[in-house]
């Protein structure tokens, strides 16, 4: 089975809760699992890439991915972005408004 949970904290960030109880990561793969074409699958049935380009989109966002797995128990997926509920006008806003004040 799957779970998601959001909640907002204190520190203006949203924190976004996956997991799953499936078969779980062993702890050797687990340092590896965010690099571009590692998997643990046989040949031809994956490529390795998901979770690079998750954590990539996470980034550019300036979030951050952190994983936690057992094995026979399951995984948790945990991302931290910042909240826009609490963020001030964006960058790009900030700038528009000055370039059309000059």
């Amino acid at each position: 089975s799957r779970r998601l949970n959001t909640r907002d904290v204190a520190d203006k960030r949203v924190i976004v809760t996956i997991a799953d109880t499936g078969s779980g990561i062993a702890e050797a793969d687990l340092p590896k699992i965010f690099e571009p074409f590692f998997t643990t699958k046989e040949r031809g049935k994956g490529t390795g890439l998901g979770l690079s380009i998750c954590q990539s989109i996470i980034k550019s966002h300036r979030g951050e991915i952190h994983a936690s797995s057992r094995l026979g128990l399951g995984t948790i997926f945990t991302v931290l972005l910042r909240s826009l509920a609490h963020k001030h006008p964006n960058e790009a806003e900030h700038r528009l408004v000055k370039h059309d004040e000059a």
